[in-house]
């Protein structure tokens, strides 16, 4: 009893560990694309002011990831998806 108590606190520090990392590495690749997105925007001719104060409101939503990978659209056949709407 002691063994699968021990097994479930460890199991549970991995996965809140894996989860922590996952979130900082896809937080870190959100900064990687919003840098690159402000030099691809001033390189268009968009101010580099504006670029500024529009990115400076964006943020990483883990959330939105989340309901972007589960639509329907991806994981229902065509026609269960059409029955539906």
């Amino acid at each position: 009893m002691i063994i699968k108590k021990m097994f479930k606190i460890i199991f549970f520090s991995i996965f809140i560990n894996l989860l922590t990392s996952l979130h900082v590495l896809a937080n870190n690749d959100f900064n990687l694309w919003v840098n690159e997105f402000k030099i691809k925007a001033t390189n268009s001719g968009i101010s580099k002011k504006v670029v500024n104060q529009i990115m400076s409101e964006a943020k990483f939503l883990p959330k939105v990831i989340q309901y972007d990978r589960y639509q329907p659209e991806f994981y229902e056949d065509t026609f269960k998806n059409i029955e539906k709407r």
